[in-house]
């Protein structure tokens, strides 16, 4: 989970760069480009999201488990 982490968080901070260069479109196919290189973006952030909260759940219903005994 660490590495993924680490390669999401390079992949988001690229991300996050190239908006910078982003300019005004002047056509549909260029909102296109844009809107869907963004959803792509926004779903691998959420599909993180997901894995690393059942991660987390995984982990405090181990050590919940561990006090209750």
């Amino acid at each position: 989970m660490r590495r993924e982490n680490t390669l999401k968080s390079g992949t988001m901070y690229r991300y996050e760069t190239s908006k910078l260069n982003a300019h005004e479109c002047d056509d549909m196919a260029c909102d296109a480009f844009y809107l869907n290189n963004h959803e792509k973006h926004r779903d691998l952030y959420l599909e993180h999201l997901r894995k690393y909260r059942a991660l987390k759940r995984k982990v405090l219903s181990k050590i919940l488990s561990k006090v209750k005994r």
